[in-house]
């Protein structure tokens, strides 16, 4: 609901401005205040999850200490250049020459006769390039191992290769190993599939190549045993084969209100079946396009389908089902959360409506509120929560409940602009009304009418009464009494009152005489003067707007003498119309003369004031506009323009 806005208009004094309150709280968002409202629980409950602690990672890869050979040289660097060198020879000569190594050459790598060619033009520091020649040197089958004297011994990689320490990893994502003849292990752990699955998928793929799948169904992984190159193929075809079966499906959760779970699952089973699509329900495998899941501990039922043209057929069909057995009820409780008005306004309603009987055990306890259908059937009403409950068969609720949908529409508002303005009126003018209808808009001719509630003149827009009003205004004709603006929902009333409340002395009485006193009793009633709105408006299905408007304005004239007497000058207006949203009428007709000392202003010329004794002749002029306010976002949008028209407060909002 929009906060009712009035500003009322004042003199031409400084007002010191205040900082507007803080507010208690922030806003709550609507659907926190619509899951609050809902009926709780006698024994609240709540799914509660709590993490664990965490298993301790260990180490992502193992190798042997021959891998880190070379890692803790230091020196300047070093540029080298071989071309078709004896493999012993280049040994000796990088290795013991450059790098000062001490090495040993076993026998049947001394007999070989490759040659070896190598540049390195751009120098690189001693470790680097003892990784590099090492690289080199395993292409050629030679293999590097440290001893524990810090000895470096070259052999064939055909004399141990039974001996090698293969190197392990574990993961999917690991950090990058050097290229080389050994063995790899890695442990990949599955996220989905099954480790049997996995093995047969792979041994399809990659037959023929050295890869060995080992299957730890017990640790949910495999263990991939082969060269580098085919390990990391491998682990690559894991990533894209191990995801769920049902990637890409959309899911359903059916909550049927009436039929349980197994049996909606059975008839949709047979109906999607006799319309050709494949279903499945659990324990029946996942191959099908419809896979129905049952959950009997809660009554609800799992759809997943690959199509949403699928799933929404499988919805309308649930619906039906349910629908169906609803009205095979044929004595049950139902319930309805009421929306967009009050429950009990809709059961006034339905009363007139479905000729249900007020009478029955309204006053029994606890059946506050109880109605009784023709054919038996009860109603309750829960104005509390704004519930309603029925007890009866389902082919008769299915009725009431349809009209129920139909009276639980959301309610229109209105806001109302109301500017009551005082005109000044001449000899020789009979109202304000007519004062403005001569003026013309922009040079032309207004027609104003004579009705029950006064004088009125309608036009199409707000801003043409507005501007009337200002030529008035500017010709010291007008003075603004006030301007209020009102948010008031379709068919209540809404009502301001802004003024002062006067002492009048309402009875005066004389008490006995005692002691040569006469005591004087007296009652002394306040009285409202200022203005009074009272405004009715009733939101047609068109769009129309029909106003019902009752305005009083009232002040205190001073009688001559001090008392408590005073004079109250009240004057009514009330009326009733239709208007369009946006369009304004403007009412007049409540006359006032009296005796005051006048000014009298010509328009271009300003003001020249008469001094003396002259009838003055003012007449009280309402502006009316509505604008409908049909959901929130058109109330945010008319609350935006209030809040920039605003003078007084525009720095705090």
């Amino acid at each position: 609901m929009i906060l009712t806005a009035a500003i009322l208009a004042g003199g031409c004094a400084t007002l010191e401005v205040k900082p507007l309150p803080e507010p208690i709280r922030p806003p709550t968002p609507q659907e926190e205040v619509a899951e609050a409202m809902g009926p709780a629980p006698e024994e609240p409950r709540e799914l509660v999850m709590t993490p664990t602690p965490g298993v301790p990672v260990g180490p992502g890869m193992a190798e042997g200490a021959d891998d880190k050979l070379g890692e803790d040289l230091t020196g300047e660097p070093i540029a080298i250049s071989f071309n078709g060198v004896p493999l012993a020879a280049f040994i000796d000569e990088l290795f013991n020459e450059r790098l000062g190594l001490s090495h040993h050459i076993s026998p049947t790598l001394a007999e070989k006769t490759d040659l070896v060619t190598l540049r390195v033009l751009d120098p690189l520091p001693p470790a680097e390039l003892f990784a590099y020649a090492r690289r080199v040197l395993e292409s050629y089958g030679v293999l590097i191992r440290g001893e524990d004297d810090g000895t470096l011994t070259f052999v064939d990689s055909d004399d141990i290769s039974s001996g090698e320490i293969p190197i392990l990893r574990t993961g999917r994502a690991l950090p990058e190993v050097p290229a080389t003849h050994r063995t790899i292990f890695q442990l990949v752990s599955l996220k989905v599939i099954r480790s049997n699955d996995i093995a047969g998928l792979l041994d399809t793929l990659i037959s023929g190549l050295d890869l060995k799948v080992h299957e730890l169904p017990e640790r949910g992984a495999v263990l991939l045993e082969g060269s580098l190159r085919t390990v990391e193929a491998a682990v690559s075809m894991i990533e894209v084969l191990d995801q769920p079966v049902l990637i890409g499906r959309r899911g359903l959760v059916v909550e049927p209100a009436f039929l349980q779970v197994d049996d909606m699952a059975g008839d949709l089973t047979s109906i999607l079946e006799a319309q050709g699509y494949a279903v499945e329900q659990s324990g029946g495998g996942i191959g099908a396009g419809v896979i129905l899941l049952p959950l009997d501990t809660v009554n609800k039922l799992v759809v997943f389908a690959t199509d949403p043209e699928v799933l929404e057929r499988v919805r309308e069909w649930a619906r039906v089902l349910d629908v169906q057995r609803e009205a095979a009820v044929e004595d049950g409780w139902f319930t309805y959360a009421v929306q967009n008005t009050l429950a009990a306004n809709l059961s006034t309603t339905l009363d007139r409506i479905m000729g249900i009987d007020s009478s029955g055990s309204a006053d029994d306890e606890g059946q506050r509120g109880a109605r009784q259908t023709s054919a038996g059937a009860r109603l309750f009403v829960d104005e509390d929560r704004n519930l309603v409950f029925f007890k009866g068969s389902g082919k008769e609720w299915a009725s009431i409940r349809v009209m129920i949908e139909k009276l639980d529409q959301p309610v229109p508002s209105v806001l109302i602009e109301v500017l009551l303005a005082e005109v000044t009126l001449s000899d020789r003018e009979e109202s304000g009304v007519e004062y403005l209808a001569r003026i013309g808009l922009d040079g032309r001719r207004v027609d104003a009418q004579l009705t029950g509630g006064g004088v009125t003149l309608t036009l199409d827009g707000a801003g043409e009464t507005r501007a009337l009003l200002r030529m008035a205004f500017e010709d010291s004709r007008v003075v603004i009494r006030s301007r209020p603006r009102l948010v008031v929902k379709s068919g209540e009333q809404a009502r301001l009152y802004g003024g002062t409340d006067i002492p009048v002395l309402s009875q005066r009485a004389e008490g006995t005489q005692v002691e040569g006193s006469t005591s004087i009793v007296q009652q002394i009633d306040y009285k409202r003067t200022g203005v009074d709105l009272q405004i009715t408006p009733i939101v047609q299905a068109n769009g129309l707007v029909d106003l019902t408007v009752s305005q009083q304005l009232s002040e205190a004239r001073a009688t001559g003498a001090v008392s408590l007497t005073p004079s109250i000058l009240t004057r009514q207006l009330e009326t009733s119309m239709t208007l369009r949203d946006g369009q304004s009428v403007l009412i007049g007709g409540l006359i006032s003369e009296s005796q005051s000392k006048g000014r009298s202003g010509i328009p271009g010329l300003g003001r020249i004031p008469v001094v003396g004794r002259l009838l003055d002749r003012t007449e009280l002029l309402v502006m009316v506009i509505p604008y409908v306010i049909v959901d929130s976002r058109q109330g945010r949008e008319l609350l935006k323009q209030i809040e920039s028209q605003l003078e007084l407060h525009r720095r705090f909002l």
